[in-house]
């Protein structure tokens, strides 16, 4: 086969596929096209309709989904989603500014402030110091409302390296990490 041809033909082919994988949803009575597979927090963005995080760093290996500050309601079921982590599917109908989805993102602010104080334990900084594969990183102690985030057990003297700390406290939203005393 000519060589012009088959390349023709295989960007007619991705044209096509590009075009046969892309989501429609509403966002705000705003009609936002999406790609297979992305979040919800992403195709608003693209949509220019900002939705606020705190928790959610887009350098992290994998949204945390503990603060629910990115909360939106999904109309047709009624269900409140955090958008962060929520991947977009054909025909959805998101709002993201109604009085109910406010209150929502109020009282999720309230319950970190109260039971965590500084660091909202969403775990940003353990995921990335198990990303980047070193020896002395940072984990979750605990369950529930008393967990903490320190270095390992056995290893709370050892200092955490360099490339880890600062990665850490690239991505922790509260500032907490700094206030951990971990030395570098």
């Amino acid at each position: 086969m000519d060589k012009k041809l088959y390349h023709l033909l295989l960007t007619r082919r991705v044209k096509i596929v590009h075009h046969a994988y892309m989501i429609h949803l509403t966002i705000d009575g705003k009609t936002v096209e999406a790609h297979d597979g992305e979040t919800l927090l992403d195709a608003a963005a693209r949509g220019g309709i900002r939705i606020p995080t705190l928790c959610y760093k887009k350098e992290t290996p994998e949204p945390s989904v503990c603060c629910m500050i990115c909360v939106v309601k999904e109309t047709t079921t009624a269900r409140m989603l955090p958008a962060c982590a929520t991947k977009v599917a054909e025909g959805m109908a998101i709002e993201t500014s109604t009085e109910e989805v406010r209150d929502h993102r109020r009282r999720s602010m309230q319950l970190l402030n109260v039971k965590k104080g500084v660091c909202i334990a969403c775990g940003n900084c353990v995921r990335m110091s198990r990303a980047m594969n070193e020896p002395v990183g940072l984990a979750w102690h605990g369950r529930g409302a008393t967990t903490t985030i320190a270095p390992p057990l056995g290893r709370e003297g050892e200092e955490l390296l360099t490339n880890s700390k600062d990665a850490c406290v690239r991505v922790c939203p509260t500032g907490a990490v700094e206030k951990l005393g971990i030395r570098n």
